[in-house]
């Protein structure tokens, strides 16, 4: 029996960090993977795909993604949808939907439990509830499983080694030695896989979401594939990365650098060394110490990348090497300063010189440095 396990699609999302365009664009793009994972789950012959919340990330679903959902169920009766509402998915999906499709199921805010495989003699049970914080605490206490069954449970969380729990917050200790053979979990946009601590029959996974949304969704992204052995009570769990764009947040240090040409040579082979696609969001992270007379146009540097990438960002977080001893009769600002930190009795000679160093730096930046 093979199941898809799958998270945190987030449609409609605001793509608030790109350009107006490009967030409409990557919406639809969403949307589309989100088919494309369907159409995967029917050529495969996925019985069962389980949605571990934020099917949604806001309460406003457009028409459009609202139709292209309900039309992707509605067309595929052979496979049983679950879904599990998350945080950012509220009940305005299924409230104005007259026929609901028979083959989604929803889980309520206690125990809903689904056996996948009724006529088989190795039961395949799925156990999930949605998590609020009236309920979370009361949830930690009431789940009961038969050990017999392999036992799929479901919540949308983060683990965590508190032992209190809310709508975000899963206690590990409280779901400890209960029968769960695999914790479908959701929220973390992370791809994760491990056992749970001090249970080495339960494996906690995380799918992460099906497409990064930000430079701080770097990585692979896609949705677990799993095989049900109904003979052998054996589940076999694979990571199938699908993505249409990867995300790449990319530190590189220039401190050899003397201008914005060397700069961007220095990019073009960290580019080239991390095998970078032209469909990739990139953000290069300039970092390490320059002179103080370096220049470095992002917006020049921007621009020389943009048209090989989706999107291409460039970010200088670099400090500025300087020797304030060139400063100390210079009849400016700068000079100023150093002259009176240099006068300061409570600082050590180690504290002159990195708070000249700092304040040099940021003298230098409100100068048009960038």
């Amino acid at each position: 029996m093979k199941i898809i396990h799958c998270a945190d699609i987030h449609l409609d999302a605001a793509e608030s960090s790109l350009p107006q365009e490009k967030a409409k664009e990557r919406r639809a793009e969403i949307l589309v993977t989100f088919q494309n994972m369907i159409q995967f789950a029917a050529d495969k012959g996925v019985e069962h795909v389980l949605i571990a919340g934020d099917l949604f990330d806001t309460r406003k679903i457009s028409a459009v993604t609202k139709s292209v959902v309900l039309t992707l169920f509605r067309s595929h009766p052979e496979i049983t949808f679950y879904y599990l509402r998350g945080n950012h998915d509220t009940e305005t999906f299924f409230m104005d939907v007259t026929d609901i499709p028979e083959n989604v199921k929803v889980f309520a805010n206690s125990w809903t439990s689904y056996v996948l495989n009724p006529n088989s003699k190795a039961n395949l049970v799925l156990t999930g509830a949605e998590l609020t914080d009236e309920n979370a605490d009361q949830l930690t206490h009431s789940l009961t499983l038969n050990h017999e069954n392999y036992n799929i449970v479901t919540l949308h969380g983060s683990l965590s080694s508190a032992t209190k729990a809310n709508k975000d917050i899963i206690p590990e200790s409280a779901y400890r030695n209960l029968g769960i053979d695999y914790f479908a979990l959701g929220h973390i946009h992370e791809h994760s896989i491990r056992n749970l601590n001090g249970d080495i029959r339960c494996k906690c996974v995380y799918p992460g979401c099906l497409e990064g949304r930000g430079f701080d969704e770097t990585g692979e992204h896609g949705f677990m594939f799993l095989d049900f052995d109904e003979d052998t009570k054996r589940m076999d769990a694979q990571f199938i990365p699908f993505a249409k764009r990867r995300i790449y947040q990319l530190p590189l240090d220039v401190t050899t650098a003397s201008d914005s040409s060397e700069v961007g040579t220095l990019i073009q082979k960290s580019l080239e060394e991390q095998g970078v696609s032209d469909s990739a969001l990139v953000r290069m992270l300039l970092v390490g110490d320059i002179d103080l007379d370096t220049e470095i146009d992002t917006d020049y540097l921007e621009k020389l990348f943009e048209e090989k990438y989706y999107i291409f960002q460039v970010k200088d977080q670099t400090g500025r090497r300087v020797d304030y001893r060139a400063f100390r009769h210079d009849m400016s600002l700068k000079g100023e300063f150093v002259r009176t930190v240099e006068e300061d009795p409570s600082l050590s000679e180690e504290e002159k010189a990195m708070v000249i160093a700092i304040g040099i730096n940021a003298l230098s930046k409100e100068g048009g440095t960038k």
